[in-house]
């Protein structure tokens, strides 16, 4: 009896996986049909249309989530420059326990 070994013995390749045939009307059914060299049929392209439109959406959220948030940096970068005493004690109020500060500046909000 051999001993069982979990590596394939030396020319044995292992079968090549078969694509599962989609239904028409999916957007993974539309990439079969052009895989294949196929014209695609209406449903398939409408599905691909779709697809196509919910994927450029969700870019344009996420740009403009993403410039949402540097105009919120740029605004506490603001307050942070007009008011640093006062920021200061809110960052310490939000952060306490969560990490330490380094020492505060002894500048006041008057001297900028």
């Amino acid at each position: 009896m051999q001993a069982f070994s979990p590596f394939r013995p030396r020319g044995q390749r292992p079968m090549p996986r078969r694509r599962a045939d989609h239904p028409c009307g999916t957007y993974n059914a539309y990439q079969l049909h052009i895989r294949r060299g196929e014209i695609s049929c209406e449903p398939c392209r409408e599905a691909n249309r779709v697809y196509n439109n919910e994927l450029r959406a969700t870019k344009d959220q996420r740009a403009q989530e993403a410039a949402r948030a540097v105009r919120r940096y740029k605004a506490l970068l603001r307050l942070a420059q007009e008011y640093p005493t006062r920021f200061r004690e809110i960052l310490v109020e939000e952060m306490k326990g969560l990490v330490s500060l380094p020492p505060e500046d002894e500048e006041t909000d008057d001297e900028m």
